[in-house]
């Protein structure tokens, strides 16, 4: 079941991002936005740096809420997508929207208040891209990280996604090994926690890291 999700994943993410958001509606119950919105008020400073965009949702989601944004993604397929989404705002400011691999981060150090990512592939956990991530905060600055989302209602739909999340691993169970998943960050001077939050209906997985 993981090699076959990692491989639709892949592909999902590449070339067939046309149907990526008409999937994570169907799967998600059409909440999947608004479980990555609900990251915003974790977020401080004005400089936000987010890796792995995707459709470009929440970079849209950062400007609207006067945050300074960028974004990096591996993805050509997915930046196409982004910028066209980027450009309908109407806002003023520059897209600062590069494609780029979060083990390589294509900006000076010392230079993000917060970085994000939400449900994110292993990548987030390599060890070059936490050393990234510690070189381009600032200290002080905060690293947000939505790893899953567990629904928690009872209707017949949201039991069937529950289940289905439980099996595919998209969503953990309550019991996690907390000492693993934040190990890469504070192997790099990060002080790193990770906790389930209550949102609408569900439950948010959240990794924080604040650089001292």
């Amino acid at each position: 079941m993981k090699k076959f999700l990692a491989f639709f994943f892949k592909h999902l993410y590449h070339g067939f991002s046309w149907a990526y958001d008409l999937v994570a509606n169907i799967v998600s119950l059409g909440r999947w936005k608004k479980w990555v919105f609900e990251i915003l008020p974790l977020l401080h400073g004005s400089r936000v740096l987010e890796l792995g965009f995707g459709p470009g949702h929440l970079q849209a989601a950062l400007q609207n809420n006067g945050f300074i944004a960028f974004g990096i993604d591996e993805s050509m397929q997915m930046a196409r997508m982004a910028g066209r989404r980027l450009s309908k705002t109407g806002k003023e400011q520059t897209h600062h929207i590069v494609r780029a691999r979060a083990e390589a981060i294509p900006y000076p150090g010392n230079f993000f208040e917060s970085i994000v990512a939400t449900f994110p592939t292993p990548y987030i956990f390599l060890p070059e891209t936490s050393s990234e991530i510690a070189r381009v905060l600032r200290k002080g600055g905060k690293l947000v990280i939505l790893l899953a989302a567990k629904p928690t209602g009872q209707n017949l739909p949201e039991r069937f996604i529950t289940w289905l999340f439980a099996i595919t691993g998209e969503s953990p169970p309550d019991e996690i090994s907390r000492p693993a998943l934040i190990e890469p960050f504070t192997k790099v001077g990060l002080r790193a926690d990770i906790a389930w939050m209550q949102g609408e209906n569900c439950k948010l997985l959240i990794i924080t890291a604040i650089k001292t």
